[in-house]
């Protein structure tokens, strides 16, 4: 499949003018999964490069959430499975992570290296490894973020261990679009086309968000609504249908100034989601759904 439009798009992100891309194509292998980069340098002569990306892997993340004293603590598991495009170790884990949240701080999973960087255009919390790299069927816990802000839905990077690209000529030569392109393909960055998106909860939530129950009600709402289309975290329409009319139910109890109302229907909806979820036959939340919606749930209730 070409990368022409895909590759147009990511230099207008960063302002590169479209000349450059005179000469210069990217395709992907349908069979390897490694890029084709073509280009033409500085002096005029053509080149042909095979660029294997960081997204040979097979990454599930799973995720809890624990209140501690007046923050939460998020303990992540990944796993890299076993599969037909599962060629490779992972060894970097790009979370966002709350810029404006100072009680933030990490704690690595064994053998790997933890950072949070708040100085980013995007902030970041990173999880590299040290001495063990993460190979095919093999699962590692315990990586930590501790925060105070609530949970959102995001999207966490993964990415694995290629063999690093080798110029064909000297650098100085190399057409500074180029350069970018490699490094998009083969460095660790959100967005890249280089590694693998995986959907997960982060902390990226204020909790002055949620402080008015009522407002707070509404973004619960768009997390259900979002749970229940574009993530699939919760796989059962009846399921949807009975959890959106309690938080509905409960929005309406507000508006009439019942708050003893509100609090029994959040307390029927916390109800109805411990009872749908888990990995049995029958049940219909998954874990991110389960923590997205009973953190901020009981965020509110704690308020009323």
């Amino acid at each position: 499949m070409s990368f022409r439009v895909v590759l147009a798009l990511w230099l207008a992100v960063l302002g590169v003018a479209a000349s450059p891309l005179a000469g210069q194509t990217l395709q992907r292998d349908s069979v390897s999964g490694d890029f084709i980069l073509e280009f033409t340098d500085i002096d005029g002569v053509h080149h042909r490069m095979v660029v294997e990306p960081r997204d040979k892997i097979s990454p599930r993340m799973a995720v809890a959430i624990e209140s501690s004293g007046a923050g939460y603590v998020y303990r992540y598991a990944l796993t890299n499975e076993i599969g037909p495009r599962t060629q490779q170790p992972i060894g970097v884990v790009l979370l966002p992570c709350p810029g404006g949240d100072p009680s933030l701080s990490v704690e690595p999973a064994p053998g790997w290296n933890a950072s949070a960087s708040r100085t980013a255009r995007q902030p970041e919390c990173e999880f590299s490894f040290r001495t063990a790299w993460l190979e095919p069927g093999q699962s590692v816990g315990d990586f930590i973020v501790r925060s105070a802000w609530l949970p959102a839905p995001a999207s966490a990077w993964v990415f694995g261990r290629a063999k690093i690209a080798s110029l064909p000529v000297s650098f100085e030569i190399v057409p500074d679009t180029v350069v970018e392109i490699l490094e998009n393909i083969q460095g660790s960055y959100f967005n890249s086309i280089g590694g693998r998106e995986v959907h997960t909860l982060v902390p990226a939530r204020s909790p002055a968000t949620l402080d008015n129950p009522s407002s707070g009600l509404s973004v619960i709402r768009s997390d259900l609504d979002r749970a229940c289309g574009e993530l699939g975290w919760i796989t059962n329409a009846g399921v949807c249908r009975s959890l959106e009319a309690k938080l509905e139910a409960a929005e309406r109890s507000l508006e009439r100034g019942n708050t003893n109302s509100a609090r029994g229907q959040l307390g029927a909806f916390l109800q109805e989601l411990e009872a749908q979820h888990g990995p049995q036959p029958g049940k219909h939340v998954s874990d991110n759904a389960y923590w997205l919606l009973k953190i901020n749930v009981e965020y509110v209730l704690n308020r009323l």
